[in-house]
Formats: C-alpha cells, sequence, structure tokens
C-alpha cells in the first residue's frame, strides 16, 4: 500500500512538469524515462522519506492516492 501512495505522488510530480499522459497516450514513454532519470534514478541510495521528498520536492502526502482512488471509482 505504500508504494501506491508513494506511487501516486511520483505520478502528480511527473503531472506538474510535464503532459505524462499525452505522452503515454501517444506511446512515447522517452520522456517519462528522462524524467525518472533525472529525479528519480539519481537518488535511489536514500531513506524513502528523503527520497520521496527529494523527488517529488515535497513530503510523503497521501491525499495524492486518495485523489487517483476517488478518480478511478467515481466516489
Amino acid at each position: 500500500a505504500l508504494g501506491n501512495i508513494y506511487g501516486a505522488q511520483i505520478l502528480k510530480a511527473m503531472e506538474k512538469s510535464f503532459d505524462i499522459h499525452g505522452f503515454v497516450q501517444d506511446g512515447n514513454l522517452k520522456p517519462v524515462l528522462l524524467w525518472l532519470t533525472e529525479k528519480d534514478f539519481q537518488d535511489d541510495w536514500r531513506d524513502p522519506e528523503e527520497w520521496l521528498e527529494t523527488v517529488t520536492k515535497e513530503k510523503l502526502n497521501p491525499q495524492y492516492y486518495f485523489d487517483y482512488l476517488k478518480k478511478k471509482f467515481y466516489f
């Protein structure tokens, strides 16, 4: 479950940086890989809390996951 919360927050950080959904819909994953290489893969040696804050520029925020669930399940 914690990985899902991390994933939702990372997705939101990507959405703030570029049109991830448009690129993925077009089948172009290169911007995703470049973003991950720049933001994520360089700092994977940190403890999880510090790593997430470095990648997303904010502390763990489960609201992104709640928003994702609301959108997915329409409630």
